[in-house]
Parts: structure tokens; sequence; C-alpha cells
């Protein structure tokens, strides 16, 4: 299993921030990587609680569902089912910096139905964080 983390500042207030974690349906405009998300079902409060994704990793299409619950400060993950997934669990933790800024950790575990070296999927997981951050919080800002 390949665990990443990774936390930074961001020029961005929580609220917008957690807003743009939410927006899981318009993910394909904005994570690279994502052909689609769909919201399969919302909670009690209308906040997605299950969403389908669709991405591409090393050439394989991978489809898979998470369950997502929001906690004080944040949001985590966990996996209910995919194709070539065997584990995905993670989560965001936000703590309010000021009104425009946010001290940002995104943790994930990731293990895959198919065959891939320890030290390459650890280093795909890694090198991805970045990116992956800096696309939220460019959405955050507009």
């Amino acid at each position: 299993m390949a665990e990443a983390s990774r936390t930074a500042t961001m020029k961005v207030g929580a609220e917008s921030l957690m807003r743009a974690i939410r927006d899981y349906e318009n993910y394909p405009s904005f994570v690279q990587g994502v052909s689609s998300a769909r919201v399969i079902d919302k909670g009690g409060q209308g906040l997605p609680t299950r969403v389908s994704y669709a991405i591409e990793v090393m050439g394989k299409a991978i489809s898979y569902t998470l369950d997502h619950e929001e906690v004080d400060g944040g949001l985590r993950w966990t996996l209910v089912e995919s194709n070539l997934m065997k584990a995905n669990e993670g989560s965001w933790v936000l703590r309010p910096l000021g009104p425009e800024a946010t001290e940002v950790t995104y943790a994930v575990k990731l293990d895959l139905n198919f065959s891939v070296p320890g030290f390459i999927m650890k280093s795909l997981v890694a090198s991805s964080l970045p990116s992956l951050m800096a696309a939220f919080e460019k959405r955050a800002v507009g």
C-alpha cells in the first residue's frame, strides 16, 4: 500500500476550499486524470456522502466509489468498491489561519489490484500531491 501526505499553506479561506472539495461532479474540469465523478448519495444535510469516480492511472481505466464523511476541520473517505483498487482512504484537514489563509493537510493510502512495484507506486502517489492541492486552491480562489 502506498501512503503519502502533504501539508501546505493555501491563500484561500477554509470555507471556500471546502466548497471546492465538495464540488465532486466538476472534478473532471479541474482535477487532472478524473474523467467523471457522480454523487450517488447525500446525507441529512444535503452534503454528498457517496461519490463514484472514473480515472486513468498508468494507462488503466479505474472506476471506484468512495464514502465521504465531513468531520470537524475537514473530510475523510474510504473505498466502497472498485474495479482495480484494493484500498483508497484518506483525508483533507483544514486549519483556518485567517479569512484568506488555510493550513491544509492531504493524506492518502492507496493500493491497486494490479502489480506495481512499491517504490513506483509510492512515488506516483507522492508526486501527484503538489499539483492536486494546487488545483483545489486555484478552484477555490476562482
